[in-house]
């Protein structure tokens, strides 16, 4: 499947919202749990560090895809919460698409990355004319 079978909001949404797999991943946890989850049980469960694992929790709350609440417990903890319906479908259409074609939706995530690299070393050997007076 090509990114030109895929829907343009999913494709956007995939290009300039999730800046790495792992953020998906996160969001992807978070969504399949109707609990609020504490940084250090998603940390564990994504096999990563604490600190980082917040990060990218904070960087999907300031997206309005999770929000803070606490768990049965009362320790604070991430839900997830889109801020829209439309949003919520987009997640669902990304999460069923990652499902079935993970290295799609990994070159998505990375399109853009790839060519601001490829752009930055192509201008760096780009010969520039000196103004004439």
């Amino acid at each position: 499947m090509s990114p030109e079978e895929i829907s343009a909001p999913i494709v956007r949404f995939l290009r300039h919202e999730m800046e790495s797999v792992r953020e998906l991943e996160t969001l992807l946890a978070l969504r399949a749990s109707a609990a609020p989850r504490t940084t250090e049980a998603l940390a564990a469960e994504l096999r990563s560090g604490a600190r980082w694992t917040e990060q990218q929790l904070e960087g999907l709350r300031a997206k309005g895809l999770v929000q803070v609440a606490t768990d049965d417990s009362g320790s604070p903890g991430y839900l997830y919460a889109p801020r829209s319906t439309d949003l919520a479908a987009i997640v669902d259409a990304a999460a069923d698409l990652f499902a079935k074609r993970r290295s799609t939706v990994i070159r998505l995530i990375f399109a853009d990355t790839e060519q601001d690299v490829l752009r930055s070393f192509s201008d760096a050997f780009r010969i520039r004319r000196e103004e004439e007076d």
